[in-house]
């Protein structure tokens, strides 16, 4: 299991729809395992603790990727790729501009949960939707200047 961590003051909804969007690429060109693989977001109080990470932020989030519900539904879904984001944030990054389409909510976790294909870049190395216009469109992780403006001012 890993974790990554952002700096306060970040442009939350920006992060994690350029997360997810990098997370879908990364997906596309590795191996199927068959399983899908689980990615949780949430936010809150993290301590380095010994070779680790402690506090209950990092405790929520290695909860939200065990828990059996989650599990289950993204076992079920046949997607290689399965999100998931606390009821708290994901009630900020809705109320911030995340689009909500597609995400189901999993009381028993107490969060959202996205299962999703995974996604090549299209040809002209935009992500998907390809349509700048679209509300969904995101671009390519790897034509954004992220994350060398720790305070998120350059995110849209």
């Amino acid at each position: 299991m890993e974790m990554a961590f952002a700096p306060p003051g970040i442009d939350e909804v920006a992060l994690v729809t350029r997360l997810i969007t990098a997370l879908r690429h990364l997906a596309a060109r590795g191996p199927d395992v068959g399983r899908p693989a689980l990615t949780a977001f949430h936010v809150g109080i993290t301590r380095v603790e010994g070779e680790g990470f402690g506090g209950e932020a990092a405790l929520r989030t290695r909860a939200l990727v065990l828990n059996s519900a989650i599990r289950a539904t993204a076992i079920d879904s046949g997607r290689r790729l399965a999100l998931i984001i606390s009821d708290g944030l994901y009630a900020d990054l809705r109320a911030e501009g995340l689009p909500g389409q597609d995400w189901r909510h999993i009381p028993a976790a107490g969060a959202w949960m996205r299962c999703c294909e995974a996604r090549l870049p299209d040809p002209q190395g935009r992500g998907y939707p390809s349509d700048p216009q679209s509300p969904a469109y995101l671009p390519d992780p790897q034509d954004l200047d992220y994350p060398s403006d720790p305070q998120g001012l350059a995110c849209p």
